[in-house]
């Protein structure tokens, strides 16, 4: 009698709404886990997970626990979790981002503050190109930035990855890193410093200008005389 009930009367507590009826007599029992228990480490941590995913964020930033976690396994946590952000901060973050930009550009340039060939009517013909912003964000998390640096290093002698790409993964912009560079260049001739030596990944020292080059070249000569 029990199993031919139960085969028209379905119990199934997942649907959210649904009443589940029980043949008269039966008693339904909602198994948990006991604490303290052998089981229950497990059986939090399997939660934990559940709620960190929902929340887009890795298990061991949510919960501060990185028993078992390797390089490896938290760079590619880290990845997959930054593919999410990435997502939610170009259809949710930038577009506000980027609207609220476009209203003080506008008053700014309306005002006078900010200057605009045209003033505010060249503005409002041009509004998409004047107002077009890239929003960067923080960078990805790196589980170990000496590893990453080699990578990038070895990517930039490939040819293969554009200085922005390097800049923008550490949460820079390259006109930003470039227009500071060329501060600290000025900075240095003003108080007669000398230049930084920057190695290669062939551990050799920095590339010689052409005027050093020569003078190395007629060192070179004289000394095979």
């Amino acid at each position: 009698m029990s199993a031919g009930y139960y085969e028209g009367a379905r119990l199934d507590l997942n649907l959210n709404g649904r009443i589940g009826h029980l043949m008269p007599g039966d008693k339904l029992n909602l198994a948990g886990v006991q604490s303290p228990g052998s089981d229950y480490e497990a059986y939090a941590a399997d939660l934990k997970r559940e709620i960190a995913r929902a929340l887009g964020v890795a298990y061991e930033s949510l919960t501060g626990d990185y028993k078992g976690a390797t390089y490896y396994s938290l760079g590619y946590g880290s990845a997959e979790i930054y593919n999410i952000t990435k997502r939610r901060r170009a259809n949710m973050l930038s577009p506000w981002c980027a609207w609220v930009y476009e209203l003080w550009l506008e008053e700014a340039i309306w005002s006078g503050l900010v200057p605009f060939p045209g003033g505010h009517d060249g503005f409002v013909a041009n509004r998409a190109a004047a107002a077009r912003s890239v929003w960067i964000g923080d960078p990805k998390p790196l589980a170990d930035i000496l590893k990453s640096a080699k990578a990038f290093e070895v990517l930039d002698k490939l040819g293969v990855v554009p200085a922005a790409h390097i800049s923008e993964a550490f949460g820079y912009d390259i006109e930003d890193v470039y227009s500071a560079r060329q501060q600290e260049q000025d900075l240095r001739k003003q108080y007669s410093l000398p230049e930084p030596v920057h190695g290669n990944a062939g551990g050799q020292g920095a590339a010689l200008s052409p005027e050093d080059q020569d003078d190395a070249d007629d060192e070179g000569r004289d000394d095979n005389d």
